[in-house]
This record gives C-alpha cells, structure tokens and sequence, in this order.
C-alpha cells in the first residue's frame, strides 16, 4: 500500500531507469563475452602459427644439413678413394669446418625468420584484436543508445497506459466510497 501512495512518475521513473539498466549490463556482458572468446580464439591462432612455423623450419634445417653432410660426405670419399690424396687430414678438417659453417648459418638463418614470423603474427593478433575491441564498442554504443531510446519511448508508452490506468482506478475507488459513504447514510 506505501507503494500506492508514491506519485506516479517516480514509480515510472524507476521502472525505466531499472530497465535501461537490465539492458545496458545484458548488452555489455555480451560484449565482454564476445571481446574474451575473440582474444582467446586470436591467441590459439597466434600459438598453432608459430608452432607450425617453428616445425616447418626446424625440418628444413635437419634436411640442409643432412643434404650437405651427405654431400661433403661424397665429396670427401670421392676425392680420397678416386683421386687417392695423401693428406686425408686436411680433406677431414675442410669437411668439417664445412659442415659446421653451413649448420651455423641454416641455424642463424632460421632463428632470424622464427623470430620475424612471431613478430609479425604477433602484431597482426594485436591489429585484429585492436579493431574487434573497437568494432564491438561502436556496436554496444549504438545498441545502447537504440535500446535506452526504444526502451524510453516504449515506456513512455506504458507510462501513458499506467497513468491512464491508475487514473481509472482512482475514480472507481472514489466512486464506490461515494456510493458506500451515502447508502450508510
């Protein structure tokens, strides 16, 4: 009953700001939703890419390497059996000074392209991720500004229809005390 005694405007007032707010929050837990899945959706393909690009390297190393291993391998058995060199130390030492010059280099060459295809992956995560925060705000501005505005006119609406209402109501009670206060006369 207290609640009958408060004007109207307030009781309508609230009921509108309560539900602008339902609205809004349902809206921005959306949003927030929608921002982390794509974080997490951005970081996963972040970590495949570079996973995959990482294996993908490392096996074109071990296969450089193996290559010109087998081939300074020939090269040296070639030279010692078919030209018959004396000096199988220096044929050895030149081998091996080979391979380790071109194992050093497929490796530096490798690490300079892991580390540049991470960057990159890594900045255009940060891109995407930068434009969809942006997007999703823009999209939850206008939404909320949609709603707040159909949920203000709606309402304006049933204010009207409220206030029509209690309006009906208040002359019927008045009309039944005035009916009940002069039939006990």
């Amino acid at each position: 009953m207290q609640l009958l005694n408060l004007p109207v405007g307030i009781i309508v007032v609230v009921v509108v700001v309560v539900v602008v707010v339902v609205v809004v929050v349902e809206e921005v837990v959306v949003v927030v939703v929608v921002v982390v899945v794509v974080v997490i959706v951005e970081v996963v393909v972040v970590v495949v890419v570079v996973v995959i690009v990482v294996v993908v390297l490392v096996v074109v190393v071990v296969v450089v390497v193996v290559v010109v291993v087998v081939v300074v391998v020939i090269v040296v058995v070639v030279v010692v059996v078919v030209v018959d060199v004396v000096e199988v130390e220096e044929v050895v030492v030149v081998v091996v000074v080979v391979v380790v010059v071109v194992v050093v280099v497929v490796v530096v060459v490798v690490v300079v392209v892991v580390v540049d295809v991470v960057v990159v992956v890594v900045v255009v995560v940060v891109v995407v991720v930068v434009v969809v925060v942006v997007v999703v705000v823009i999209v939850v501005i206008v939404v909320v500004v949609v709603v707040v505005v159909v949920v203000v006119v709606e309402e304006g609406v049933v204010v009207v229809v409220v206030e029509v209402v209690v309006v009906v109501v208040v002359v019927i009670v008045v009309v039944v005390v005035v009916i009940v206060v002069g039939s006990s006369r």
